[in-house]
């Protein structure tokens, strides 16, 4: 089959398709500074957004990854 003819060579060259797995060291980094900065309860999730750089839509999932007693939604 041409396909599997054309996974094989890109193989060869080391590729490997699909979706990455997980988190770059990166986003699991200002992850558990979105974490750690909702914990203080100081700052609203905008705040802790625009301070490290990323939009409010992904400070939410940031913060889902550990479960907390509050939300940000209230603020």
């Amino acid at each position: 089959m041409p396909s599997e003819a054309g996974l094989s060579a890109a193989r060869a060259c080391g590729r490997q398709g699909g979706r990455p797995k997980g988190m770059t060291k990166e986003a699991s980094d200002k992850a558990q500074a979105v974490r750690t900065l909702c914990e203080k309860r100081e700052k609203s999730a905008q705040e802790i957004a625009k301070l490290l750089g990323i939009s409010r839509a992904k400070v939410y999932p940031y913060m889902a990854l550990q479960p907390l007693s509050y939300s940000l939604i209230d603020r």
